[in-house]
This record gives C-alpha cells, sequence and structure tokens, in this order.
C-alpha cells in the first residue's frame, strides 16, 4: 500500500488504468518521505513492465527497458 504522504491508491489505479495496465503485480522497489517507486507487470495482452513513480502530486509511469530485449 502507498503511503498517503506520497500518493493515494486512487493516483496509482488511475495511472496504470492510462497506461493501459489495469491487471497488473505491483512492487514497492523505493520509499522515502517525498517519493514512492513501483515496478508494475502488467499482465494481459502484450505482458509488459512499467516503472511507476509516485510523489505528492501524482504517479506516472514509463516502460522499463529490458536488457534481454533484442535490437
Amino acid at each position: 500500500m502507498i503511503d498517503a504522504a506520497a500518493a493515494s491508491d486512487a493516483q496509482l489505479s488511475a495511472t496504470l488504468l492510462a497506461a493501459r495496465c489495469p491487471v497488473a503485480n505491483i512492487e514497492e522497489t523505493y520509499k522515502s518521505d517525498a517519493i514512492s517507486v513501483f515496478k508494475v507487470d502488467c499482465k494481459g495482452r502484450g505482458d509488459r513492465r512499467l516503472v511507476v513513480t509516485c510523489t505528492r502530486a501524482g504517479c506516472t509511469a514509463s516502460s522499463e527497458r529490458n536488457d534481454d530485449d533484442e535490437g
């Protein structure tokens, strides 16, 4: 669960929906007073991993780079 000082569950959920990742496994990888970082495994069509960063102002998502990707 996200600390209220960092972000609300609603902010995280809205960010995941906007990233087209409605069903996910979420792991918190970093937490401080001002920021929380999550690794998110999106399930379903086109499985992918996101990194979601949450602050008091809201959350943002970005695709995690995978060193195993070809190309």
